[in-house]
Formats: structure tokens, sequence, C-alpha cells
């Protein structure tokens, strides 16, 4: 319904920074800037600024399908499984759901992908700010995620990544909007 990219920011931004104060994280009186590179920074009452980075955890293919209106007005039914990662295109198996813990590892994978970005990102083309924090805002086409497993998952994947590289700046922490849950801080550097 032509929600624009600026839309979505807003809305997580505003999500993030009640989690925030309801968590006692940040208090009044703050400020919020919009920017680019990070998308917003946060000057506190000590003159110290956060860069928060918002990104959205997603399928372009998927997001693509969402905005697409067919000819005839009519929608038909899109299987979820479609966009799976899976390079099978017989029809039986795309409506075969995922089992076990296939749709924790595919959502932890695509979340990975988005996090390296960005941590590449932040390491060329970023404001100066005191410290950074990335907020992910998972919009996806997987069902249902369990947090506890995703998180032991994304952890898992981002230690195998970031092993042995070296890194001038890093978001000090991942926070995870998975519906109207703020999952706050699901990953802390040891910085």
């Amino acid at each position: 319904k032509e929600r624009q990219h600026f839309h979505k920011e807003r809305y997580c931004i505003v999500l993030y920074l009640k989690k925030l104060v309801s968590a006692q994280l940040v208090s009044f009186p703050f400020g919020i800037k919009k920017n680019e590179f990070p998308d917003f920074v946060l000057f506190k009452p000590d003159n110290t600024s956060i860069g928060i980075e918002v990104s959205e955890i997603t399928k372009e293919s998927y997001q693509q399908s969402l905005s697409q209106i067919p000819d005839n007005n009519k929608f038909e039914p899109i299987f979820l499984s479609k966009f799976s990662n899976s390079k099978n295109e017989d029809p039986s198996f795309i409506n075969s759901g995922w089992v076990g813990d296939s749709v924790e590892h595919e959502w932890s994978n695509l979340s990975t992908n988005i996090i390296e970005k960005k941590i590449s990102l932040l390491n060329n083309h970023y404001y100066n700010c005191d410290k950074f924090e990335l907020l992910l805002y998972s919009n996806t086409h997987l069902p249902n995620v369990d947090k506890e497993i995703v998180i032991k998952f994304l952890t898992q994947n981002l230690n195998e990544w970031i092993e042995n590289k070296i890194f001038t700046k890093v978001f000090e922490s991942i926070s995870i909007i998975y519906g109207q849950e703020v999952w706050l801080n699901i990953l802390k550097s040891n910085k």
C-alpha cells in the first residue's frame, strides 16, 4: 500500500526507542536525527552519540511478490516455501514446508548475510559516532521462528565469519524486531 523504505525505518526506530526506554537503556532527554550511514543518530545528554543502522531481514523475491498485483486483480495463493533457499523447482517440494529446525537455519543464514554486509559497510562508509548499533527488522517468508534456536544459530554463524578478521568499528549490539517484539542486544560485542 505505497509503503516506502523510510516508513519502515521510522516504524522500526520508534518501536526500538520505546523498548530501549522501557528497558532503561536510554533515558530522556535525548535527540534523534535521521541520517544516512547510519540511518539514525541518537544524541544522549552526556554528549555521546549512537549510530543506529536499520536493515531488513528479507529476500528480494519475497518483497517483489508482496507488491505485485495480478492483471486480473485476483490474488492467487503463494506457498511461502517457494522463497526457500532450495533450488528444487518441483511443485510438490515447493509446498513441502519446513522440517525440524530448517526454518531457523534458513532465517539465521539470511540474517547472517545481512549482518556481514552491514559490518563491512560500517568499516567503510559510516559517519563517526561514539558507538554503533544494528537494528534488524524481520520481514521474511519464514514462519514462526524459535527465538532461542535462531539466536544460537546466528551466534554460531557470525562467530565463524568473524574468526580471524579485524574490524576498526563494530556494532556494539544487534537487536531484532520480530513481529511486535523487540529482541534487545541479542548479540553484544566484547569490545
